[in-house]
């Protein structure tokens, strides 16, 4: 039995007979997040078809990153701006995908009012702690580094930039998980919910130095994925990426110790919490976020890598390369890679990398998108690493059939087409885009950042017409005199 007052404490009053008479003492002994990280809600375009896009949509070179204040982006001439949405409820890092048309100060998006809903425009680019406003696979925090506006699907706190790192913890603890699903047992974290967390009075280097290798930890994913811009390349090994998931959820089980005993918790507490977490759970599946656009790829990207997937990465990598996306060797280039200076230098005096962004699926020629696949790979990782790659990608066989075959189908699963990898792999958003002729045997392929208005013509008088010709004769040599 318990009485109402018992709870009087606890923002909201809620009926939370099961929560530990401890926790329930510390929303009256501490201050609440709302009181020194006041969480904030973001905007609403109104219309996010023509307000967003994805960062690979736009390209790198085109995002205005950097930027402190709304006032610096007013004379700015890039148009479009990192923005923080909703998402796979990553920890620590991530979800980075999307940018903003925010030209001059959103000038368009001003005017877009009311349909547009603009909040909070003073918090925009600071440094800050989000998380996804919906998700059935629980909640999880992550740092907004700073240079980014927000959305109402990726609302965010701002606490002083030395208690980020508190925060962060704090969120990403079970505690925060059992107090949250206490307060609302819903799969919706809203402002309300967070702002009533009590934050704990002491301040711990331990935990600044966690959440610093929490943070990185996650980062690295980051910079292994090929969808992030701050991509450098597939990852080493299947065993690394393994091992450093296994750090993480060594550190992670080190901030939850350490944020339990900021807030004083008893073992007998901690047990209650877990029995009520386990008790909880909720079930398997995939985020409810209000873009609907969430797939196999990205849940496959949270769990174990794949030997086959740790393989196609590699092959794409290789793709992305040749066709001029990646920039082997240039310093924060997308893609850059970690090779020493000797195999960058080999890799520029190759001519492998398409100097017109096009290649093709034309076994023999010099224009031969698998061949030069297979190239780059051996330079960069020598004829083992490139035979070891394109056995775990694609299997047992000829390296240079396995990848021919691998670029030139286009239905079937990502394991058997690289079409079908690319296009799940980039959110239906791809990057490199296929044009066939109508019996589809023969195949350009182009990278979209590299068109400029001579590039059909420059495709049908170097390529096209040339094989037109040449059919021609073929032709007419096998009809013979007339």
């Amino acid at each position: 039995s318990a009485k109402q007052a018992d709870f009087e404490a606890v923002p909201g009053k809620p009926w939370v007979y099961w929560m530990p008479e401890r926790l329930i003492k510390l929303f009256s002994e501490l201050e609440l997040i709302g009181t020194v990280a006041q969480p904030r809600v973001g905007l609403q375009t109104g219309d996010n078809e023509y307000f967003l896009r994805k960062w690979w949509e736009v390209g790198k070179g085109r995002i205005g990153f950097g930027f402190s204040s709304c006032e610096e982006t007013r004379d700015a001439a890039q148009m479009w701006y990192p923005y923080m949405k909703g998402g796979t409820p990553y920890p620590w890092y991530g979800n980075q995908e999307h940018v903003l048309n925010w030209k001059n100060d959103g000038k368009q998006l001003y005017a877009f009012r009311p349909t547009s809903v603009i909040r909070n425009p003073s918090f925009y680019f600071r440094p800050g702690v989000t998380w996804s406003l919906i998700s059935s696979k629980g909640f999880a925090a992550r740092l907004s580094p700073g240079g980014f506006i927000f959305d109402v699907a990726g609302m965010t706190c701002f606490p002083p930039v030395d208690n980020i790192s508190l925060v962060l913890a704090v969120l990403n603890s079970r505690i925060a998980k059992f107090i949250l699903s206490a307060l609302n047992p819903t799969i919706n974290f809203q402002v309300g919910d967070i702002e009533r967390l009590p934050i704990p009075e002491e301040r711990s280097p331990v935990i600044d130095a966690l959440v610093e290798e929490c943070v990185e930890l996650a980062r690295e994913d980051s910079r292994e994925s090929e969808t992030t811009y701050e991509f450098a390349a597939p990852p080493v090994s299947v065993e690394e990426v393994a091992a450093r998931k296994r750090l993480l959820s060594e550190k992670e089980a080190a901030v939850d110790a350490e944020v339990s005993r900021l807030y004083g918790l008893t073992e007998e507490d901690l047990a209650a919490i877990d029995r009520e977490l386990s008790e909880g759970a909720a079930p398997a599946g995939d985020d409810d976020s209000p873009e609907g656009e969430r797939d196999e790829e990205e849940d496959a990207a949270a769990g174990e890598l794949t030997v086959e997937e740790w393989g196609r990465r590699w092959l794409s990598y290789a793709a992305g390369v040749a066709l001029g996306r990646f920039e082997v060797g240039t310093e924060n280039g997308l893609g850059r890679g970690r090779f020493p200076p000797s195999v960058v230098a080999s890799l520029r005096a190759s001519k492998l990398v398409a100097s017109k962004g096009f290649l093709l699926n034309d076994p023999g020629e010099p224009l031969d998108l698998a061949e030069r696949v297979c190239s780059i790979l051996e330079l960069l990782l020598g004829a083992k690493g490139a035979a070891e790659r394109i056995r775990a990608a694609l299997g047992e066989g000829s390296p240079r059939s396995l990848v021919g075959g691998w670029f030139a189908r286009f239905t079937g699963q990502p394991a058997s087409s690289f079409w079908r990898f690319h296009f799940q792999t980039y959110r239906k958003r791809p990057v490199y885009w296929p044009l066939q002729s109508p019996g589809r045997k023969f195949t350009v392929w182009l990278f979209h950042e590299r068109l400029t208005g001579d590039t059909l013509f420059s495709l049908r008088n170097a390529v096209v017409e040339p094989r037109v010709r040449l059919a021609e004769r073929r032709i007419e040599d096998l009809k013979g005199p007339a």
